[in-house]
């Protein structure tokens, strides 16, 4: 059975949390990186890998110039366990990060590590994707190893939206994780603790 709340305010307000789960094996670990450009200027310089510290094969990348908009970058990976990873951040101009934050967590579990305040200034020998300079980098970089973190047994709903709001009555949908067939919605005013909201059935 799913627990969804509905805050009321003087019209319906409808307040949740939306995260995509990744979908992975049994073998692997559902990593989360995000990367916050609010404090940097520059945030098409950045770009980041991650390489199989035993393979030396790059598992997964973004190149320059993806994440020119700025704003907060959110990326679910499903690695596999048992391996030690390194994540590159890397800077196109040269001259470090540029005051973006780098965060790297088990979905389901804790922090693994944090990354932006080095400058290591490894020179990248060949110029990256999607490079505008020569003189690429590794601005700051860290090495993990993978566990295995299990997924809860139930996933909460993901892309909950409402439509045709009025003062007392509003459609709401969402996507299903799990299969359930039935739901509880949970509401009250704005505001309201969960243990007082009334209970739709």
């Amino acid at each position: 059975m799913k627990k969804l709340l509905l805050l009321i305010g003087l019209t319906f307000t409808l307040t949740f949390s939306q995260k995509l789960y990744s979908q992975c094996t049994g073998a692997q670990s559902s990593i989360d990186l995000t990367i916050d450009f609010t404090g940097d200027s520059y945030p098409e310089e950045d770009a980041w890998k991650i390489i199989n510290t035993s393979t030396g094969a790059t598992v997964d990348s973004v190149c320059f110039g993806v994440y020119s908009s700025g704003g907060t970058a959110n990326i679910t990976l499903c690695l596999d366990t048992g391996i030690t990873y390194v994540l590159q951040a890397l800077d196109d101009y040269g001259d470090g990060l540029d005051g973006s934050s780098w965060s790297i967590d088990y979905t389901f579990g804790g922090n693994i590590g944090t990354l932006g305040s080095n400058n290591y200034n490894v020179a990248i020998n060949n110029p990256y994707c999607g490079a505008s300079y020569s003189n690429n980098e590794v601005a700051d970089s860290i090495s993990f190893y993978v566990t295995y973190v299990a997924a809860p047994s139930c996933l909460p709903p993901t892309s909950l939206t409402s439509s045709n709001v009025s003062s007392s009555s509003a459609d709401l949908s969402w996507t299903e994780n799990n299969g359930a067939s039935s739901w509880n919605l949970e509401y009250g005013p704005s505001g309201l603790h969960l243990e007082l909201a009334q209970l739709l059935i």
